[in-house]
């Protein structure tokens, strides 16, 4: 009897693993077709380009407090290798990330049902071109929110006695 449960939890366990297999290769697929790792990683560049110029500044600064001098050319060159390699540590983490958080969410069968449906031309023309929708939904958003800070802190500025 006791050989007979051992190996049923044998199997179970072995059944498990195997199912967790599945969902991460069907999970893995569902974000392969649907084209969500690189639309993240290109807005994830975007951004580190858009903050570069104060990163360069601030590591200007810093330097310059600790009676440093470095070339500006230097500090551009090592701001940009650090957005690249930023980029790429983030892209080997952001699919198992992904598969977490999907298994969180949904079942296998839901994941292969959701896949299915992604595989359809429709959705394919959709996720061919998702990447150009978030540049530029980003560049829009980029310019409303720099619009709207500006605005913003001159507002605070003139209703604030303190900074008359």
């Amino acid at each position: 009897m006791l050989k007979i449960l051992s190996i049923a939890v044998l199997l179970l366990a072995t059944g498990a693993t195997v199912k967790a297999d599945d969902f991460s290769d069907q999970a893995m697929k569902m974000l392969e077709v649907g084209n969500t790792i690189k639309p993240t990683l290109d807005m994830m560049d975007r951004m580190l380009v858009t903050m570069s110029p104060n990163l360069v500044q601030q590591i200007e600064l810093g330097f310059s407090t600790q009676g440093k001098s470095v070339d500006h050319q230097d500090v551009v060159d090592l701001v940009n290798e650090y957005r690249k390699e930023v980029v790429v540590r983030f892209s080997g983490e952001l699919a198992p990330i992904m598969v977490e958080e999907l298994r969180k969410q949904f079942t296998l069968e839901e994941v292969m049902a959701i896949t299915e449906v992604m595989e359809t031309p429709a959705f394919k023309l959709y996720t061919d071109r998702v990447p150009a929708i978030m540049a530029s939904a980003q560049s829009v958003g980029e310019q409303v929110g720099t619009k709207i800070g500006k605005e913003v802190m001159q507002e605070l500025i003139q209703n604030n006695p303190k900074f008359h």
